[in-house]
């Protein structure tokens, strides 16, 4: 009894110290989500990943989906960035942009990770998604309704 007592107490404090798994899709910027009033009612998804980087044409969307210009202007939006491979290098570079509250990128290379309540949430949140090219196969792969 003395043994099991042990061990249910060990688990206990176990419990108790463990943290909790970090963020797969780490955030730059505010986590919270700015929940910004657009007029266009919804995300802009940006599919033209791809290519070589056009800091005006970022800047320009941003502006678009904020709805105003310039650092006088107060409206922030959520930035995502969705990948198939690769890393989250373009975070600090589209936080830095004027009007981003935060900047979040999630690689997504299966249909579970497509699938992940995280990814879900991040996206319905976010009020502009950028994909970020490469092999589009895969975006299909991993995105496409299935039916059961």
């Amino acid at each position: 009894m003395k043994a099991f007592l042990f061990f249910a107490a060990t688990l206990v404090a176990l419990a108790i110290s463990a943290k909790p798994p970090p963020n797969p899709y780490p955030i730059v910027g505010n986590t919270a989500d700015v929940a910004a009033t657009l007029d266009l009612g919804g995300p802009v998804y940006d599919l033209g990943g791809g290519g070589y980087d056009v800091d005006m044409a970022f800047q320009k969307t941003i502006d678009l989906v904020r709805g105003c210009t310039g650092s006088s202007c107060a409206t922030k939006i959520d930035v995502v960035i969705v990948r198939a491979t690769g890393t989250d290098a373009y975070n600090p570079y589209i936080y830095s942009m004027n009007g981003v509250d935060s900047c979040q990128t999630l690689i997504i290379s299966s249909v579970t990770q497509a699938s992940d309540p995280l990814v879900n949430t991040a996206i319905r949140g976010a009020e502009f998604v950028f994909f970020a090219g490469g092999d589009q196969c895969q975006y299909v792969t991993y995105y496409k309704v299935r039916k059961i």
